[in-house]
């Protein structure tokens, strides 16, 4: 992933001042004050940023995932939004995510392109390993298959789980709060993907 840089100027003390942040590509600038941040001024402020970074990478994950339902289903698919409150596991709010389709799944999606894999075990379970975990994908174009890598990276950054199930194997990045299995196999077969996204609250540094 490329670098990217932004900018912040301040000028005057802390509660009179006030600055300017801005992107490198150019498109946005804009000013911020302590008033903008503690009260209820004009200007943006850190949190607003930062609220609109996250929500930005929320969307890209939740469109790759629903892309991947269109190419390689093949067919329609249903997505689900639901909020939890885990209280014995995590003490706060979670959002599940689970989006699904009845295609063609991971196993024979890639077999369509590069053939049954010579190899001593291929199974669902390998199909999910080479998907979600190598970025193998069945179009041969550069840059394909680095989307599911994408969306395991931020999940991870929001100490989340990723679960990916198809044909009769389930593959899983479960964090330190989950006691779930990261493979599993031999389940009731399932003819397409079922891929679930857990987010969970976060809250707000407290101070030691």
């Amino acid at each position: 992933m490329p670098t990217r840089i932004a900018n912040a100027n301040w000028e005057g003390d802390f509660k009179r001042g006030g600055g300017t942040v801005a992107v490198d590509s150019g498109l946005f600038s804009g000013p911020y004050n302590f008033s903008g941040r503690f009260e209820s001024g004009t200007g943006t402020n850190p949190e607003e940023l930062l609220g609109a970074a996250h929500a930005s990478c929320f969307t890209m994950a939740l469109s790759e995932i629903c892309q991947n339902v269109i190419e390689h289903a093949g067919r329609g698919g249903w997505v689900a939004v639901h909020a939890y409150r885990f209280v014995k596991r995590l003490g706060r709010w979670a959002v599940v995510i689970a989006v699904c389709d009845a295609g063609i799944g991971f196993r024979q999606s890639l077999e369509s392109t590069h053939g049954p894999r010579a190899a001593d075990r291929w199974d669902d379970r390998m199909a999910l390993e080479e998907t979600v975990m190598r970025g193998a994908s069945r179009f041969l174009d550069p840059g394909r298959g680095r989307g599911l890598a994408g969306v395991r990276k931020f999940i991870h950054s929001w100490d989340g789980k990723f679960s990916v199930r198809s044909g009769t194997a389930r593959i899983a990045i479960v964090p330190s709060w989950d006691q779930d299995l990261p493979m599993r196999e031999n389940l009731a077969f399932f003819p397409g993907a079922q891929v679930q996204m857990t987010l969970p609250e976060r809250l707000p540094d407290v101070e030691q």
